[in-house]
């Protein structure tokens, strides 16, 4: 049998034949930490009803002064780079024991998207285009001629 009651604002409940005092669960993601191609909203929940979620994303460990969780968080990346971002999460219940930090990274890796320029550049060799599009990975003349039009 479990029965609950509040002591000087703690929330303590009497289960297994002893009295304890609650214990937020650590919060969860709707979406599993890993390597990504697009940008991603990220969901967090905890099954600890009355608890609020707070979370950080400059690898500080979350307080209840950090920012309140309240919707999705967006998880953004740069075309042609790596973005990491790691989300740090905490439950909060008025008089129980905080939860455990939850941490979730993600990577960001929008692919290069090409965006040939119209004029063309030569060398004796050859000619080629040059790409106008951010962060273009090729960037030594020999990886531009390796690509060239002949």
């Amino acid at each position: 049998m479990e029965t609950e009651t509040d002591l000087a604002g703690l929330h303590i409940i009497y289960a297994d034949g002893t009295w304890k005092q609650e214990k937020a669960e650590t919060p969860s993601a709707d979406i599993d930490s890993g390597t990504y191609e697009t940008n991603l909203k990220i969901a967090l929940q905890t099954v600890t009803e009355g608890a609020e979620i707070y979370y950080t994303t400059d690898g500080s460990e979350p307080t209840a002064e950090s920012s309140l969780y309240t919707e999705p968080i967006q998880v953004t990346g740069e075309e042609g780079k790596s973005v990491t971002t790691v989300i740090k999460a905490i439950a909060i219940k008025p008089g129980a024991i905080d939860s455990p930090v939850a941490a979730f990274a993600y990577i960001i890796e929008i692919p290069h998207q090409h965006q040939w320029a119209e004029t063309w550049q030569s060398d004796e060799t050859s000619h080629w285009h040059e790409c106008k599009g951010l962060n273009c990975p090729i960037k030594e003349d020999d990886k531009k001629r390796d690509m060239r039009h002949t």
